[in-house]
């Protein structure tokens, strides 16, 4: 209970997530093995584990890379000649969270290239009209996390969430599981309640942002003259390139394309179809083929423009120092969640929230675990994959139809995507849209709970 706990205390009254989560780690490790060196050398050892897993080096290697694509596309005039011309018509802070819904079917395919795509269109514009960025933020947040999970195809989701189904199905069941992912979608109560929430926050505003349930902290940032001059400074772009959308349309269609494109290539072997392959695609993989494709494309693109290659060089340097600071937040995030699930906080909500209790309170009692640790690790797949053995032991314990419970996992999973301030898409997007993450939480975390209460009603109707 103490690391998470450590950090979110310290998110939320220091805004300061990189001590934050370094010092839940090392509070962590110290009861892990015990206030001494060993303690110590366990937190590198769990940050290097972090670091070294597969799926992470791919999203840490595909956020470097498409930060150098994105500060290239700003450097060539792409994001000013898109800022011109959508601006044009977009007039209003509610068009352009309505544009943010509009490019979903887009960009749904990956969270990172949602946000970051997204969220660097839509910032300028935001900024440009005086609207409210925390709204863009929560609606960013909402339409990736609780809408991919939701979509049955195309997303490193459905294999991931498909492998944890297989894993825990009997195998005498007369479904595939497949078939009971797709059935188990429909009872994931939690995220279409939050999209009806997030489309009512852009259409009505709601008076988002006007109460809070978590002090943000007050008072201007103590920095040095210097450090605010060079922060400025480094965030000026060259004046001599003129604004041309294309620069921004082409890399964004290459992208597109080459990523579709090579989720059919990992996925081809022994795939009868186009959507067979994309079933058994490496996403990891194509995702960043695709990126590092439309980066390479980019800089051909650029250069033949009369940009050089040494300006060229600079700013793809620059766009991966730029998501630096996010590199270092989710790993950190990553290691705190591993260092509680061994602390065994999992099994301690699982005992204190499902112990003896009637049948029609489990989809209810999984729910609410999920959300409870779901917020404090910050991490949905985690949070899945230390729930599903439990469900399906209630399913086969009780004679429960599975994909109930199974629904009920993906939803508790998600409370943690759309207000927890450990969570890597609050922390991506709260980055992308220039806002502190503890702010966004403490905005977002009135309607997410209004998304639990409306949620756990559903659940307890239908159960009963």
């Amino acid at each position: 209970m103490i690391p998470p706990l450590v950090a979110l205390a310290l998110v939320i009254l220091t805004r300061r997530v990189i001590l934050s989560l370094a010092l839940a780690i090392v509070a962590g490790a110290f009861i892990l093995k015990g206030l001494s060196l060993d303690g110590f050398v366990v937190a590198i050892n769990y940050l290097a584990g972090a670091v070294a897993e597969k799926g992470n080096a791919y999203t840490l290697s595909f956020l470097i890379l498409f930060g150098a694509l994105a500060e290239l596309i700003k450097v060539s005039g792409g994001i000013a000649g898109f800022t011109n011309i959508v601006g044009r018509w977009v007039k209003s802070e509610r068009s352009i969270l309505l544009v943010g819904w509009a490019m979903l079917p887009f960009t749904f395919f990956d969270n990172s290239f949602r946000i970051l795509s997204v969220g660097a269109m839509l910032e300028p514009l935001m900024e440009k009209v005086k609207g409210s960025r925390e709204k863009l933020a929560f609606v960013i947040t909402i339409t990736t996390g609780q809408a991919i999970v939701l979509i049955p195809l195309a997303t490193a989701y459905v294999g991931y969430m498909v492998s944890l189904v297989r894993a825990n199905m009997p195998e005498n069941a007369m479904l595939t599981p497949y078939d009971v992912f797709l059935r188990s979608l429909f009872w994931n109560i939690y995220s279409p309640v939050m999209l009806v929430l997030s489309l009512a926050v852009t259409i009505w505003g709601l008076r988002y942002g006007k109460v809070r349930l978590e002090a943000v902290g007050g008072g201007a940032e103590k920095l040095t003259k210097i450090h605010l001059e060079y922060e400025k400074y480094i965030n000026e772009l060259p004046s001599e390139y003129p604004a041309r959308v294309g620069n921004l349309l082409l890399p964004v269609i290459i992208l597109l394309c080459g990523t579709v494109f090579f989720f059919w290539w990992t996925g081809k072997a022994g795939a009868g179809s186009f959507w067979g392959a994309l079933g058994k695609a490496d996403f990891s993989v194509s995702i960043m083929a695709g990126t590092f494709l439309a980066l390479i494309i980019s800089v051909i693109l650029y250069w033949l423009q009369g940009i050089s290659l040494a300006e060229i060089e600079s700013h793809i340097i620059k766009g991966g120092q730029g998501v630096l600071s996010l590199l270092v937040i989710l790993v950190l995030s990553w290691t705190l969640s591993r260092i509680v699930q061994d602390l065994g906080f999992t099994r301690y909500v699982i005992s204190s929230f499902a112990g003896n209790m009637p049948t029609w309170a489990i989809p209810t009692a999984i729910f609410l675990s999920g959300a409870a640790i779901s917020y404090v690790i910050g991490s949905s797949w985690a949070t899945w994959a230390l729930l599903m053995p439990m469900a399906a032991g209630f399913a086969q314990a009780g004679g429960m139809n599975p994909a109930v419970l199974f629904g009920a996992v993906w939803a508790g999973g998600s409370v943690g995507d759309s207000t927890s301030p450990l969570s890597d898409i609050p922390i991506l997007v709260s980055s992308v849209i220039k806002i502190p993450v503890a702010r966004y939480a403490s905005g977002a975390m009135p309607f997410a709970l209004g998304g639990i209460i409306i949620s756990t009603l559903i659940y307890i109707v239908v159960a009963l």
